[in-house]
């Protein structure tokens, strides 16, 4: 459910670069992601790949209308939102490390 998570938030964030408005509204992945580890993996491989290649051309300036369902709406730059999706996915490594930890898994790394 966490890599899940993880995916469907960084394509909304893609998405929302590529478009100029950021909305967590599109919920739908495929079931697979959550019980199979290859799906997965490729699922967040995905969405890597298409960060990387936006990456290579975004405008960092360019102003984006970023909808969070708890704080209303905001207007930043690219390099604001960049900022918040790297946020996001180091507390879910965070959520990673804790449960390796209760598992007994001593130095649990993730990467």
């Amino acid at each position: 459910m966490q890599i899940r998570h993880i995916g469907v938030s960084e394509r909304a964030y893609i998405k929302g670069i590529k478009s100029g408005k950021i909305s967590f509204s599109n919920k739908t992945y495929d079931k697979r992601i959550e019980k199979d580890k290859a799906s997965a993996i490729n699922f967040l491989k995905e969405q890597d790949k298409d960060l990387i290649q936006l990456l290579k051309s975004v405008n960092f300036n360019k102003e984006i209308e970023f909808h969070d369902g708890v704080y209303g709406i905001s207007k930043v730059n690219v390099e604001t939102v960049l900022y918040w999706l790297i946020e996001h996915e180091t507390y879910h490594q965070g959520i990673f490390t804790c449960y390796g930890r209760l598992a007994g898994l001593g130095k649990f790394r993730l990467m």
